[in-house]
């Protein structure tokens, strides 16, 4: 075959190009969706930037995915908040984030809202967000509730 692709291999599910034979290949691939505004794109670029402690990028990519509707994004900057990376540390806004990342299902964000409700002595609610988070395969969880 000397490089080239057949028919038979395999390709994304969701773009159906073949996949990336090299890290230069995806990255250039990923900077083609990032700038046509493709959603998992830009969240990616942000925890990328996030992860090397660009903070400010981090926070103007992900505000970006989650006002798209991303889950992720919207857990990535409650953790930033609620940590105080690259932000002040705003509870508040954390627990924002959270409920509109466990309004789209994330299990992070819905065990993380238990763990808020229990330091505010509120454990019924605590209990309640663990078992949904539990019933979505959040181990964490389950070993909270075993405790």
């Amino acid at each position: 075959m000397n490089g080239a692709r057949s028919k038979r291999d395999p390709v994304c599910p969701f773009c159906r190009q073949p996949y990336a034979s090299s890290n230069a290949e995806a990255e250039r691939n990923a900077m083609k969706l990032f700038k046509a505004g493709n959603l998992t794109a830009i969240r990616q670029k942000g925890c990328e930037a996030k992860i090397v402690h660009n903070y400010g990028r981090a926070m103007e990519l992900l505000t970006k995915a989650a006002n798209m509707g991303d889950a992720v994004a919207h857990c990535e900057l409650a953790k930033m908040y609620g940590l105080g990376k690259g932000v002040e540390k705003d509870t508040k806004k954390a627990v924002y984030h959270w409920e509109e990342a466990a309004i789209r299902g994330n299990p992070e964000a819905r065990f993380n809202l238990g763990v808020n409700a229990a330091q505010n002595s509120k454990f019924d609610r605590a209990v309640k967000h663990w078992i949904i988070a539990a019933s979505q395969g959040y181990d964490l969880a389950l070993e909270k509730l075993k405790e």
